[in-house]
């Protein structure tokens, strides 16, 4: 196929956004999604090293934590080996670029080249953001208007044109591509044989060194350009300038990578779909993970409560890598033909949750005051100073929602009256429960977490809960599971009260079959996830 031909046949495609949230990164993935169409090639398997991450340790006492981060998950080696896609970084300049765009133009060459979101007039940081490239493919120089034809994946333009000077100024790179078809392999053992070498490797033992390192070494000043303890951040700011915040970008996105992957995987194979299909939602809930880390930065930078940050990160990490390890050893087994065992959770029994409720007893764990009489001095729900008003909220009182009772605690000004969830263990007076209902909300973002059950015999399992936002982003709808309406008081960052708005608490419920008795609950390890009122029901 021509190059002329191709572009006039090119049709855009996209990465699944299989989260909903969109990365700097999917302008590449966008890019790589359309060639492959045009050449009718499966480009996912190029994501088979989407876990990998390299990590120096005596790197980021020099540079900080962010810069110390190597994402090099091997896309152009394995698109070359895997898929028959050959990607040639260029040294030029641009107007040597453009001279090789037209020399080429009549081969089986198509070329995308990467330019400054600074200058591309489209782009969402045009004139306004100077950090950041974007790339897409370009199709022909036209003459007479001196601007060059392009192909724009991501921002979904077919056919769009940038003046000479934008792409001089913007130019970053050029990229030759080209196809010829690879020679056929099992994909599924490449796989396999890729994460046990991230085991074997020491890919896990890395990420925990960089949670430790975190705990010690972090230095927002490293971290942070031009950091200034005293500055108030805008919010891009904070994201633009925070080197930690654009690797827990990568890694999250790199996850949805591996997700993408393992879909494809799934097409491919009838006996494991299911399997697979199950471990592609994981490797999103893993996603999701390292996105709350970053989102407890950018909270603590945001709300200058930069004191206790590194302990919480540190924490928070270490929890994702554990999940992650076990994860990687997961999709071994499946990979393998080897079928997990069946969770006791879902052996089905007799007995209904139609028995007796019991309040678990909360009070000890409350570690913030997100209740307040409107005015509050003292109540800060989000460490931004805001807190739900008193009057609007039902303390010390027994709600129904959702066809459960709850019982919420007296509210006293200057007292905690909620849990900012950081696996803190709750005992309860042992008993078969098949439901357990959470009452809450989180804030800074929606969060998936596990909790852990314990029973009495000391087996353990993990359940996923979700609560979103007390502030829900509206343009993804209403959340379904809303307990109740509230109000919160609205705090402008230099502590003045302005106004309140409308807000939510949530119910999360679990359901457990195992003819067990529960000992204790483990709440999940996430600061930004709020639990007020937690209520068992024993099984009839």
């Amino acid at each position: 196929m021509k190059v002329k031909e191709m572009y006039n046949i090119l049709k855009v495609k996209k990465l699944p956004r299989l989260l909903g949230s969109v990365t700097p990164s999917f302008c590449l993935d966008d890019c790589l999604a359309t060639y492959a169409a045009t050449v009718d090639v499966e480009y996912e398997f190029a994501y088979m090293d989407a876990l990998r991450t390299v990590y120096s340790s005596n790197k980021s006492k020099a540079v900080g934590i962010g810069k110390s981060i190597d994402f090099n998950i091997l896309v152009e080696e394995n698109l070359a080996n895997y898929v028959g896609i050959k990607r040639e970084k260029l040294s030029m300049d641009a107007n040597e670029g453009l001279k090789q765009i037209q020399q080429e133009f009549d081969r089986n060459v198509a070329f995308q080249f990467t330019i400054l979101g600074f200058e591309c007039p489209w782009d969402w940081r045009y004139q306004v953001i100077e950090a950041g490239a974007h790339s897409l493919y370009v199709s022909r120089w036209d003459e007479e208007r001196q601007e060059l034809e392009c192909v724009d994946p991501y921002y979904d333009r077919q056919q769009v044109f940038l003046p000479y000077e934008n792409y001089v100024k913007g130019f970053q790179y050029l990229t030759k591509i080209t196809y010829e078809p690879c020679e056929k392999y099992n994909p599924e053992q490449v796989l396999k044989e890729k994460l046990q070498h991230l085991l074997e490797g020491g890919q896990i033992a890395t990420l925990k060194e960089m949670a430790e390192d975190i705990n010690v070494d972090f230095n927002l000043e490293l971290e942070i350009d031009q950091y200034d303890e005293n500055e108030f951040f805008d919010m891009n700011e904070i994201q633009n300038r925070i080197h930690i915040n654009s690797a827990m970008k990568e890694l999250s996105h790199n996850r949805v990578r591996f997700a993408v992957m393992l879909k494809k995987l799934a097409r491919k194979d009838s006996d494991k779909r299911e399997s697979l299909e199950k471990l592609a939602d994981d490797a999103l809930y893993l996603a999701e993970k390292w996105d709350s880390v970053r989102m407890m930065l950018i909270k603590k930078v945001f709300a200058r409560k930069t004191s206790n940050i590194a302990e919480y990160l540190s924490k928070k990490m270490k929890d994702v890598v554990e999940q992650e390890e076990a994860y990687i050893q997961k999709v071994i087994r499946v990979l393998e033909g080897k079928k997990n065992k069946l969770k006791e959770s879902e052996v089905s029994t007799k007995g209904e949750d139609k028995g007796e409720i019991h309040f678990a007893n909360l009070k000890a764990f409350f570690n913030n005051e997100g209740i307040g009489q409107y005015g509050s001095k003292t109540a800060d729900f989000n460490n931004s100073g805001e807190y739900f008003i008193n009057d609007k909220f039902p303390s010390g009182n027994k709600v129904f929602c959702k066809d459960t009772e709850f019982s919420l605690a007296q509210k006293q000004e200057g007292k905690a009256d909620n849990i900012a969830c950081s696996k803190q263990v709750i005992s309860i007076e042992p008993g078969y429960y098949t439901k357990i209902s959470f009452l809450g909300c989180s804030e800074w973002g929606n969060y998936k977490e596990d909790v852990g059950i314990t029973y009495e015999d000391g087996t353990r399992e993990s359940y996923r809960i979700e609560l979103s936002d007390w502030m829900p982003n509206l343009e993804f709808g209403q959340p379904q599971n809303i307990a109740f309406t509230s109000e919160k008081a609205v705090v402008l960052m230099n502590g003045k009260l302005v106004d309140t708005e409308e807000c939510n608490i949530y119910i999360a419920q679990i359901h457990t079959k195992v003819n067990k008795r529960i000992a204790n609950i483990t709440l999940p390890e996430c600061i930004n996830m709020h639990i007020f009122a937690i209520t068992l029901k024993e099984r009839g």
